[in-house]
């Protein structure tokens, strides 16, 4: 290095210290891209397991509704018809 400009010497020293302190700064930034990644892997994925477990416990319940509803239906549905019966004997009478 005797054959370097101290001038020279000293700005090689300064960019070298600039370019490590550079060096870690992205090797935090990527750790900290890194970390974030695998929050949101993880924040998905408990979204995603939340609505399945929703489901599978919900699902015996909708369709006790749903069948409620059906039988529910199926006896409005006879009553109208008897109702429509009962409208058409009474003008006979």
């Amino acid at each position: 290095m005797e054959y370097f400009d101290p001038e020279l010497q000293n700005l090689m020293r300064e960019n070298l210290k600039v370019s490590k302190e550079n060096n870690e700064l992205l090797h935090k930034i990527w750790r900290d891209v890194q970390y974030k990644r695998f929050i949101k892997f993880v924040y998905w994925g408990i979204i995603i397991a939340v609505t399945l477990g929703a489901y599978y416990y919900i699902q015996p319940i909708l369709e006790t509704i749903s069948g409620s509803y059906g039988s529910l239906r199926g006896g409005l549905d006879a009553s109208i018809q008897n109702f429509q019966k009962i409208n058409d004997l009474i003008p006979k009478i």
